[in-house]
């Protein structure tokens, strides 16, 4: 369900029911009908006592207040739905920014999925300096991912933190290898370690579009 969605529920519940109408045309047209004939049976004695262009203005007060009257009885209800519309409204903006939030956190998680899919590919051709840049922003994401409102349980989190611990550690290494010019090492065991974080991370992102 979009906001559209969530506003035209807004606008459901400010209309009528249809039993009201039914039941506010009947009252209508009830007094109607006994204006009409209070008018036809008055006719002549208005039109001796105060003439036809008082008479005319008693008819017009008569339809008057019949339209004050339907106009009173509107109001009080749209007065008594008050309440119920203004948590219809905040109910939807809340909808909304939980939506929006939600999309926040899986933009988070498809940047650092893409990152460590990357970091693979330049760990395989020793290529350090590209695996120090996508490894950090695969960081950089997870940062944010750990500190956005979501869904993800607590274990979820703490696997998190976990993976952005472990990355620091291969970056440190990595960097260390470069200063002394000689090749990283650990490269099996990071590439390992960067897939299970990947697979880790789409299962996450699968759980969360179910919830968008």
């Amino acid at each position: 369900m979009g906001l559209g969605d969530d506003t035209t529920a807004v606008g459901r519940k400010f209309l009528l029911p249809k039993e009201e109408i039914g039941h506010l045309a009947i009252i209508v047209s009830v007094a109607l009908v006994a204006c009409a004939i209070a008018t036809y049976l008055s006719w002549p004695a208005l039109s001796a006592l105060v003439g036809i262009s008082n008479a005319l203005s008693l008819i017009l007060s008569t339809y008057g207040l019949i339209g004050a009257f339907v106009g009173f009885y509107i109001a009080i209800r749209q007065i008594v739905h008050a309440g119920s519309l203004a948590e219809v409204a905040a109910d939807a903006s809340r909808k909304a920014k939980s939506r929006f939030a939600a999309y926040d956190v899986t933009s988070e998680v498809a940047r650092a999925t893409s990152a460590l899919r990357e970091t693979q590919r330049h760990l395989s051709g020793g290529n350090w300096s590209y695996a120090i840049d996508s490894m950090s922003e695969a960081r950089i994401s997870l940062t944010r991912l750990e500190g956005l409102p979501s869904k993800i349980d607590a274990s979820g989190r703490t696997q998190i933190a976990r993976m952005i611990g472990d990355i620091d550690k291969y970056l440190r290494r990595i960097r260390t290898s470069l200063v002394k010019d000689i090749d990283f090492p650990e490269v099996a065991p990071a590439q390992i370690a960067m897939s299970d974080y990947e697979v880790f991370l789409t299962r996450i992102s699968l759980v969360l579009e179910k919830q968008i």
